[in-house]
């Protein structure tokens, strides 16, 4: 419940291009609707700025990656009366994009094991873990499924390789785009190559279960040079 009066029903969209995301939100209260946008760009993968409407209060806000995981957050919210409030925090953590990331997916334990990594591939925050040495290998989950499942399994295969368990658009924590993407097995497969690309991993062995099999097998039909086994 909140001050102005119980939230009935809440609509909203998000627009995705480039770095940036737009929001557009309506709430019908038992005072009445209410009209709420966002706006946000990312400058990198912690940087970003912002910008947003509530009513009669305006905000306009920042992050800034300072030391590996360190972030510093400001924002300025004027209000309808001429009033303005300033808010300042430092935070640990993980990306933090305000707009389009989930808010539980955002407080979340660390990873059981191995590293805890994001990347900012094709403008989506895509999470993985990463353990041990050797030979890649990446590891895609079912849909919508976490890289928990393969905790039986990850220190093993640990022993040998480079183990890349990635939690796939729209699970984890994972973005959960709206618009821009249409979690075929084709878009999550190039999404992977852009992922190696940018982790500099020329070939790969994959092991996918359920519906991360059948994007293992269109990874390897449309990038045979990039697939080891």
């Amino acid at each position: 419940e909140e001050p102005q009066g119980k939230q009935i029903v809440s609509l909203s969209s998000r627009w995705r291009g480039g770095g940036s995301v737009f929001v557009l939100a309506g709430i019908l209260q038992e005072k009445g609707p209410e009209l709420r946008m966002g706006l946000e760009h990312q400058i990198s993968n912690r940087s970003a700025l912002r910008a947003g409407y509530k009513v009669d209060h305006f905000t306009l806000g920042a992050t800034l990656e300072l030391l590996s995981g360190f972030d510093l957050d400001y924002a300025l919210e004027l209000e309808g009366n001429g009033g303005t409030t300033h808010y300042l925090g430092l935070t640990f953590g993980r990306p933090r994009h305000v707009f389009y990331r989930n808010d539980l997916h955002r407080v979340a334990e660390k990873a059981e094991f191995g590293e805890d990594r994001f990347a900012l591939v094709d403008g989506h925050n895509l999470h993985y873990v990463e353990s041990g040495k050797g030979r890649p290998l990446v590891l895609i989950t079912p849909f919508s499924a976490t890289y928990r499942i393969w905790k039986p399994l990850i220190s093993s295969l640990s022993l040998d390789h480079r183990v890349l368990a990635i939690e796939l658009l729209g699970g984890g924590d994972s973005d959960k785009p709206s618009f821009g993407f249409d979690y075929s097995p084709g878009q999550h497969a190039t999404l992977i190559k852009e992922l190696m690309k940018k982790l500099g991993i020329e070939e790969t062995d994959l092991i996918g279960l359920c519906y991360g099999g059948t994007i293992a097998l269109e990874f390897a039909k449309n990038y045979p040079e990039l697939t080891k086994k």
